[in-house]
């Protein structure tokens, strides 16, 4: 590890990883670097220099100094590193320990988001979203929003459809009874609900913008504060791993929602 410990000690450096972060827009001259980051010559000089000898940085034909591909991959790679710390109050509370590793190391394409971490807004924010969507919702969840569930209806009357991952435990909402709605859109495959032993995550998603994106607390509950965004590198990973998890899902065959569709088609032969 020691490569590893050098390589961080470089970085150790507010200018130096500032450096870093402005050649990755464009090859540029220490006294252009120096001018826009209101430090002397002298100091930028010192800085590329230790840059350039870790292997980050290299003068190109041009003269000027440009990120090395192993500069490139490191800064690419930082990026999962500063999202976790710039919300390291959030992630002290919260773990990704169930999310693929694969996922986990991709962690950087988030960094373009906001922290919702009110409740209230976070729900309000799920039911707007449904309103607006024209084409698909996904959905991994552990409760049920029946307060969503008119919005939702006319969310499946535009032609819209909806993919619901949820656990094996979901808890029975009280006094539920699916319309005739929901009953066609199930017929129709437009309302797909399969099941995992569990979920680690909470996600709203539609083809537009992600609304929740929420990790567990350390107990495995979810207290559903969390991220959203609608930026196309975070809609991409969301979306991504929403279908890891669809691959290995299975259909529900029974359940509340199976025994409640079922007690209507038959209220519905009578």
């Amino acid at each position: 590890m020691s490569g590893l410990s050098d390589l961080f000690f470089e970085l150790s450096s507010d200018n130096r990883l500032d450096i870093l972060g402005r050649l990755c827009g464009s090859p540029s001259k220490v006294s252009k670097l120096a001018e826009d980051m209101r430090i002397t010559n002298q100091e930028c000089s010192r800085h590329m220099v230790r840059l350039s000898e870790a292997g980050l940085t290299a003068k190109n034909v041009d003269g000027l100094y440009a990120l090395t591909p192993y500069g490139q991959q490191v800064l690419l790679q930082l990026k999962g590193i500063e999202f976790t710390s710039r919300y390291r109050a959030y992630f002290r509370e919260h773990t990704m320990m169930g999310i693929p590793e694969s996922f986990v190391g991709r962690i950087g394409e988030l960094s373009n988001c906001t922290l919702v971490d009110d409740i209230m807004v976070v729900f309000k924010d799920i039911e707007s979203m449904i309103a607006e969507t024209q084409e698909y919702m996904l959905r991994v969840t552990d409760r049920y929003l029946l307060t969503t569930m008119p919005t939702t209806e006319k969310m499946y009357q535009r032609g819209a459809w909806q993919h619901l991952i949820d656990p094996e435990d979901m808890p029975i909402p009280p006094d539920f009874e699916p319309g005739p709605i929901i009953r066609e859109a199930t017929s129709k495959r437009q309302f797909l609900d399969w099941t995992l032993p569990r979920v680690d995550l909470f996600l709203a998603m539609n083809e537009k913008r992600v609304t929740s994106l929420s990790f567990p607390l350390l107990n495995g509950k979810f207290d559903y504060t969390g991220f959203a965004s609608d930026d196309p590198a975070f809609h991409r990973w969301c979306k991504e791993l929403f279908e890891h998890y669809w691959a290995i899902a299975k259909p529900k065959t029974g359940g509340w929602l199976g025994m409640k569709l079922e007690e209507a088609r038959k209220r519905t032969r009578r």
